[in-house]
């Protein structure tokens, strides 16, 4: 059977397999499309609308859909199709590609040199004798620098290069230690550029880097298509065992490859400039990347493959020839506190704070370390995806339209209290779903107000139901609704975070005075009402005054790490000092969480 897909401006025509459900026939064709459950039913996210053919739908539950509209997961196809799938969430959503940034020296791996090049050049038994004489070194040359320098004393590459060297005065090399890697007839050519790159498990930015000089010369986001998966990377794990690890590893590696020709694109840069591609992400985002097969890191003891740095060919990693260089994945910790926090604490100078600083990055995950240049001891905390608005009715990413503010006002009329619900959109645009800073904020004016209690539930004296239409008085936006199960999301993704840094500090001996500064890493702490963050218990109130925004640190680490050498050693000192708590065979933590579930 046939299936057409519309998707935008794309259509896609395929052959699908109607043993298969819609949702696995559009992953095998490479159709993206957002699956936070991995397909099991119950976030209601894959939603399809059929334009013509027969289908055969299982039970959604109380999911509710709209005439035409079905779940992917649920539905098998039983004729030839043309479906249409929202592509809004893909166009418009609004990634964090900024950061803290620190001022440093650049001073990279990869050096230029000039030479001189005069009529008594060739002085020694060779060309590359010559050079190494002339400057007094004994570097080695890879066999594309040995090219490009056979083009300096042979007139026959004037008429078959077009790089020859021949007939030049001066030659510019670039070096990575005790190796000259490429030769350029003029500096302005032998520019020196390096991309990082922040694999999140919702999103990929990406900066292109001028690694001399330190300047930022493109940027680019992108969704990460592993989201069709699951939301979390326990859902992605598991689609790799019982499914296709390959497929999961190529939706991220085609991001890449995509973000890149963006870069590209948009700097107009010689491609054959780019000697350096880091990558920074939690470690299980890289193991997948990589194509390692990673299910001990979702059973105890959450054994990872490996922590260690790792230097790859771009071809090898990527079979693409888009680039020809080196591909750095950083360091991690253990399997749950993974290069991203690296990079975060090297970010934030975490090899030489002499003050104890919390550092905090709340995602999916809720990743977080506590300690100074001597000491260090890390969690991570299974927050879950409600943050991100993937198990929440209305929840919806960082996209325009998302609700991202809302205070709710209250008035007496008649002897009847009433309110009055302001909120602001994403771009100003009509309302169609709320996301993570949005979320924090309904929760907390619900307390404020009194419609829910400290346990989270409504209070039938200020409300009369179990759910609250935020768009009520809103004619233009879509009906978006906060749920008695939409609190009881919050509460377990809060207190995980809450109880994640109670634990750190009793295991590391200090209290909220000791601290000199809390460091908030991520999308979703760089949006976030701080005070309605403390109202709900997510953030201790006596730490309000002590905490810094630093925005996507991870990426502000990884473009440390390509612009400064020193920067590895500094990971390095992060790593050795740094202990991790394993959160599931800590005997406090299901005490903390329990007592952090209410508000």
């Amino acid at each position: 059977m046939k299936l057409k897909v519309i998707k935008g401006e794309d259509t896609y025509n395929v052959n699908i397999d109607p043993e298969k459900n819609l949702l696995g026939n559009l992953i095998d064709n490479n159709i993206k499309i957002s699956a936070p459950c991995n397909g099991n039913g119950t976030c209601g996210k894959c939603k399809v609308q059929l334009l013509n053919g027969n289908i055969h739908e299982k039970d959604v539950g109380n999911i509710k859909l709209n005439e035409n509209e079905y779940l992917a997961c649920k539905t098998y196809i039983k004729s030839d199709c043309i479906i249409k799938i929202s592509d809004t969430e893909t166009k418009k959503f609004s990634i964090l590609e900024d950061f803290k940034k620190n001022k440093i020296n650049p001073d990279c791996e990869f050096k230029k040199i000039a030479l001189k090049i005069d009529e008594n050049f060739l002085t020694g038994k060779s060309l590359t004798d010559t050079v190494n004489l002339k400057m007094s070194t004994k570097f080695k040359f890879t066999l594309e620098a040995l090219k490009k320098l056979s083009t300096l004393i042979n007139e026959s590459s004037e008429k078959q290069s077009k790089y020859s060297l021949y007939k030049s005065d001066e030659i510019n090399m670039i070096c990575n230690k005790n190796v000259i890697i490429d030769v350029f007839n003029s500096k302005d050519e032998s520019n020196i550029y390096g991309i990082a790159i922040d694999v999140g498990t919702t999103t990929i930015a990406m900066k292109l880097v001028n690694m001399e000089t330190g300047k930022i010369l493109s940027s680019t986001s992108i969704l990460n298509s592993q989201r069709q998966f699951g939301a979390d990377v326990i859902s992605r794990i598991q689609y790799s065992m019982e499914k296709s690890l390959k497929n999961v590893s190529n939706s991220v590696k085609e991001d890449i490859i995509e973000g890149i020709e963006k870069l590209l694109r948009s700097s107009k840069i010689n491609k054959k400039n780019v000697y350096e591609v880091a990558i920074s992400g939690n470690n299980i985002m890289q193991h997948l990347l990589m194509e390692l097969f990673c299910d001990s890191m979702a059973v105890y003891p959450f054994t990872a493959v490996t922590n260690d740095i790792l230097e790859v060919g771009f071809y090898e990693l990527f079979k693409n020839r888009l680039l020809n260089c080196k591909v750095v994945i950083l360091p991690s910790i253990s399997s749950y506190v993974g290069a991203d926090i690296v990079s975060g604490m090297a970010a934030c100078k975490f090899y030489n704070l002499e003050h104890t600083c919390l550092f905090i990055d709340i995602g999916t995950n809720g990743e977080m370390a506590l300690g100074n240049k001597d000491k260090i001891v890390c969690t991570s905390t299974a927050a879950g995806p409600a943050f991100e608005g993937a198990n929440i009715e209305s929840g919806i990413g960082s996209i325009e339209g998302a609700i991202n503010s809302i205070n709710i006002d209250t008035e007496i009329k008649n002897g009847n209290k009433n309110y009055i619900i302001n909120y602001k959109t994403i771009g100003d645009a009509p309302a169609i779903g709320i996301c993570g800073s949005g979320i924090i904020d309904i929760t907390a004016e619900l307390l404020k107000s009194g419609i829910i209690d400290s346990t989270g539930k409504f209070d039938r004296n200020n409300w009369k139901g179990k759910f609250i239409d935020l768009t009520l008085s809103d004619e233009y936006g879509q009906k978006v609704v906060f749920t008695q199960k939409d609190i009881r999301e919050i509460q377990v993704a809060k207190s995980a975070i809450r109880s994640g840094i109670e634990i750190l500090m009793r295991k590391f001996g200090c209290h909220y005075e000791d601290l000199y500064k809390v460091y908030i890493a991520g999308g979703f702490g760089n949006e976030l009402n701080l005070k309605n963050a403390a109202v709900i218990g997510l953030i201790p109130k006596q730490l309000l005054n002590k905490i810094k925004i630093v925005g996507n640190s991870s990426l502000s680490g990884t473009i440390e790490y390509i612009i400064n050498k020193n920067t590895k050693q500094n990971m390095k000192h992060i790593i050795d000092i740094a202990q991790g708590i394993d959160i599931s065979m800590n005997d406090d933590f299901n005490s903390e969480f329990i007592n952090n579930m209410s508000f």
